[in-house]
């Protein structure tokens, strides 16, 4: 088959795109370096920005730049769940900020890290206990993040695979490209979602409310002025639900991917513990996994290219990471990389803010697997399928632990 010229590219380019799925970056790369600004004519048309400094740009500015439309194609923005604060812009967004900053600040997150520890612990002895090859992602990776959501929420253990179903279906089904598919998330899904979600909430607005996150974004008071509705506090949740749930996993996986084949940097942070929290921070950003949705609120420029009011720009943190003129050398995995700017959480006003939060569960995994086990490789001949989509992630993953 003849390679693609690069208009070709750009003009088909989606991250659904079944020849780039097992790996984007090639075609990412080739963007950035012959297209940095490329217009795709998928999904009614968009642009794809890959460089590092264009899109730190467009995320800066959030009055010039919306986010209202969180991803292409769009799903039924009538019965949508998840876009509070990410599908709000300023000055709403700031006020939302503001509820949520200490409900997930530094200080309740290091009240959890007990319970987390504990928690990966039991994980590591049931690996130790089960047959060779572990299934990572059902064993460690899916349950982890999904106990530290109960936690942080003081929801009940035993709602463990509920809120997985839902997890699941407010990315496979309410960003699926199928209408059909997405309908019946609005139609369906959305309703059972909001049901349990509003049984949690009246649960915390009583004076017997447990101390936990969820009760403190119930008893909030949005600018200082009102109570927060029901429908507004079901959105928050199930933004942190598959944003915190997807993407902790996915990050989990692949940085199990990398010390699979590569187990002298495995060695590495046995040797040197103190190295985790560093290489936390480079493997985020060699894996910068989401691609990011704004349009434009009025006529602007961004590096020279015009774009006009309503123009939807498609910003991939995966090429961004990858920018030699941000990251010396950044094909090189450096775990004292210093400065270390990925945009593995986003930037500007609507960088993640439960990030104290996704660093805690990975640096608590690394030092507890680290500790346990000197090794960890895949079995000979198996390669780790992958997914591109909004979300990048590794669909199966068979490790050996010793």
């Amino acid at each position: 088959m003849a390679k693609k010229t690069i208009e070709e590219l750009a003009s088909g380019f989606h991250v659904w795109d079944p020849d780039i799925q097992a790996n984007p970056y090639p075609a990412l790369e080739r963007l950035q370096s012959e297209c940095p600004m490329a217009r795709s004519e998928m999904f009614g048309g968009y642009w794809l920005l890959t460089k590092y400094a264009d899109i730190r740009e467009v995320l800066s500015d959030a009055s010039l730049w919306s986010s209202s439309v969180p991803a292409l194609p769009k799903p039924p923005m009538e019965r949508s769940l998840n876009y509070i604060p990410v599908g709000v812009d300023p000055p709403e967004h700031t006020a939302y900020r503001r509820v949520l900053g200490p409900v997930f600040g530094p200080a309740r997150v290091a009240r959890l890290e007990p319970d987390f520890r504990a928690r990966v612990r039991g994980y590591i002895e049931e690996i130790k206990t089960t047959p060779r090859p572990v299934d990572f992602l059902k064993v460690f990776a899916i349950p982890y993040p999904c106990f530290t959501i109960l936690r942080t929420f003081g929801l009940p253990d035993e709602d463990f695979d509920l809120l997985f179903d839902f997890k699941v279906k407010l990315f496979d089904e309410q960003y699926s490209p199928d209408p059909e598919v997405a309908k019946h998330f609005a139609d369906v899904t959305t309703p059972v979602i909001t049901r349990y979600f509003v049984k949690q909430i009246e649960r915390r607005r009583g004076p017997d409310a447990p101390d936990d996150a969820l009760t403190g974004i119930v008893n909030a008071k949005f600018k200082g002025e009102r109570d927060l509705t029901n429908d507004e506090i079901v959105s928050i949740a199930t933004l942190i639900l598959s944003a915190g749930l997807d993407t902790v996993t996915a990050e989990l996986s692949f940085f199990m991917d990398y010390f699979a084949k590569n187990p002298d940097r495995w060695q590495e942070i046995i040797d040197h513990p103190d190295r985790i929290p560093g290489a936390v921070e480079e493997l985020l950003r060699i894996n910068s996994i989401v691609s990011l949705h704004r349009h434009a609120t009025r006529d602007t420029e961004v590096n020279g290219r015009t774009f006009s009011a309503g123009d939807f720009v498609q910003l991939s943190l995966p090429a961004s990471s990858f920018d030699a003129d941000q990251f010396p050398d950044p094909h090189t995995v450096d775990f004292e990389r210093t400065p270390n700017r990925h945009m593995a959480f986003g930037g500007g006003p609507h960088r993640c803010f439960g990030s104290n939060l996704a660093r805690a569960e990975l640096v608590i995994a690394l030092e507890e697997l680290s500790k346990a086990f000197s090794t960890v490789s895949y079995p000979e001949g198996y390669t780790a399928p992958r997914n591109f989509g909004l979300v990048m992630n590794i669909l199966d993953q068979r490790l050996v632990f010793a």
